[in-house]
């Protein structure tokens, strides 16, 4: 077993968050997509055939892309992420975890969801933190 330092538990909470991370570029990417893609429908609908819908055309497909290669990642991640909760060994943590770093819910959400005050949750949160900090030094995904 390892010893467990505060900066260890910090380590695990930056690693079960890069999926939240990757979404958010995610969305963006997506984002940058739909506009590209509606103002070349807007283009081709006005009858223009210029530079400017050649040039969109190639922004929406570098866009098109980005946003896969986020989603890989994202889905990658995401894998990742969930066998490391699935290995916590406590199952109220597993499920504080999994609703924070999976399912993106706030504190507030997860005590609503499993009607607890949210002050125990930020409790169990930091346990299964330290929880996951030990599975991940296990593993040597990092030091504790």
């Amino acid at each position: 077993m390892y010893a467990l330092s505060r900066a260890g538990t910090e380590k695990a909470k930056v690693f079960l968050a890069q999926g939240m991370e990757t979404k958010r570029q995610m969305m963006l990417a997506h984002a940058r997509l739909d506009d590209a893609m509606e103002r070349l429908r807007l283009l081709t609908a006005a009858g223009d055939d210029t530079e400017e819908k050649k040039r969109l055309a190639g922004m929406m497909q570098e866009e098109e892309e980005t946003f896969l290669r986020h989603l890989c990642s994202l889905l990658d991640k995401e894998k990742e992420i969930k066998s490391t909760i699935l290995k916590v060994p406590e199952g109220m943590q597993r499920t504080v975890l999994e609703m924070r770093y999976v399912h993106h819910y706030s504190y507030f959400d997860i005590a609503e969801k499993m009607q607890l005050d949210e002050r125990h949750i930020y409790r169990v949160h930091n346990k299964a933190l330290k929880a996951a900090a030990l599975v991940l030094a296990e593993e040597g995904k990092i030091t504790a």
